[in-house]
């Protein structure tokens, strides 16, 4: 999924780390083209974000050979090169991490990025109500923690994902699904070295409703490692702040004074903060950004029953302006039509 970003702080930090070291045509391998490449047609800044992940987690390995290459792009001071006889000579090559590299300059490269990147925000998510999850559940929360892992990367890296209070079974069921470096502790000793007073815990149950100046106030985002698809856990959240004695600010997420239709997936819920934060978006669009089918059904049948009492007084236009607003295709009005007779 491609994301028009108006901040990418890893490009940005690793664009000055290239330039920082001297390299500033930057070829690509043919084994690095196709990983790099797969599935859509990229943006230079794409390209160039996917190898600083890639980086990061040891998939792909900047190395001293230079290379002969084709211009294919350029971001930030960087060209790009695709391989090609006599045409630019490139400052270092991108290499997969098992084909030969002389001289690896991954390490080197890697600590400067590090120390460059922004390191806020975080986004905690707290896992310490795992075992009170029935195994259905338990599978749901943990497509949930694969999925925001893969979300994270779009816009920062593993490290700005840290797992609180999260049992050695959770991260042994996880590391079979996917590979992270996303900070991982056992207790809940991350609370004591974060600073409080730029702390919110995201409850959907909280009295008080997230705003945009929010979204930037706050640089730690906790968030709780629940699913109740099968039992309802309406104040599971609080119950993770209380045993933590957290004492930071509560606030839930809502569109226009309701959490109807608002996605609630952990997943879901970082994509939404960071396309606000990162992604410059309104926060109506944001919740509208990340809404499922299901989620926007629910939406406009609420927002129809709340400006008609009675059902049969809803117009056929009515609905359809309600599914441009949220970008819902008319394939799905049956689906809403059925949904307002079930009443």
């Amino acid at each position: 999924m491609t994301i028009n970003m108006v901040r990418d702080v890893i490009v940005d930090a690793f664009t000055y780390t290239l330039r920082m070291h001297g390299i500033v045509f930057l070829a690509l391998s043919a084994k690095t083209i196709k990983y790099i490449l797969t599935g859509y047609k990229s943006s230079s800044r794409e390209v160039l974000h996917k190898i600083a992940i890639a980086l990061l987690l040891n998939k792909l390995k900047i190395c001293t050979e230079k290379s002969k290459g084709v211009l294919a792009g350029f971001y930030k001071g960087i060209y790009i090169l695709y391989p090609a006889k006599d045409m630019y000579c490139s400052d270092a090559t991108i290499v997969r991490s098992d084909e030969y590299c002389s001289q690896d300059l991954s390490i080197k490269l890697l600590a400067s990025f590090m120390d460059i990147v922004s390191k806020i925000p975080v986004f905690m998510i707290d896992l310490s109500l795992w075992e009170l999850h029935h195994e259905k559940e338990k599978l749901k929360l943990l497509k949930q923690i694969v999925v925001s892992i893969n979300v994270i990367r779009r816009w920062l890296t593993d490290y700005h994902l840290v797992f609180v209070s999260a049992p050695s079974e959770t991260l042994a069921r996880l590391r079979k699904h996917i590979h992270f470096l996303c900070p991982w502790y056992m207790d809940s000793s991350p609370y004591s070295f974060i600073d409080r007073s730029r702390t919110l815990m995201l409850d959907p149950y909280a009295e008080e409703i997230l705003s945009a100046e929010d979204v930037f106030r706050f640089n730690y985002f906790v968030i709780g490692g629940i699913v109740d698809r099968l039992y309802s856990r309406p104040y599971a959240t609080y119950m993770i702040y209380r045993l933590h004695s957290l004492d930071v600010e509560r606030k839930a997420i809502k569109l226009k004074g309701s959490s109807i239709g608002v996605p609630n997936e952990i997943n879901k819920v970082i994509d939404f903060i960071l396309r606000i934060r990162l992604g410059d978006k309104q926060m109506e669009e944001a919740i509208i950004d990340c809404m499922g089918v299901d989620d926007k059904i629910s939406r406009i049948v609420y927002e129809l029953k709340k400006v008609y009492r009675n059902s049969r007084d809803i117009e056929y236009s009515d609905i359809v302006e309600y599914m441009k607003l949220y970008r819902l295709p008319e394939r799905y009005l049956k689906k809403i039509l059925a949904k307002i007779r079930k009443g």
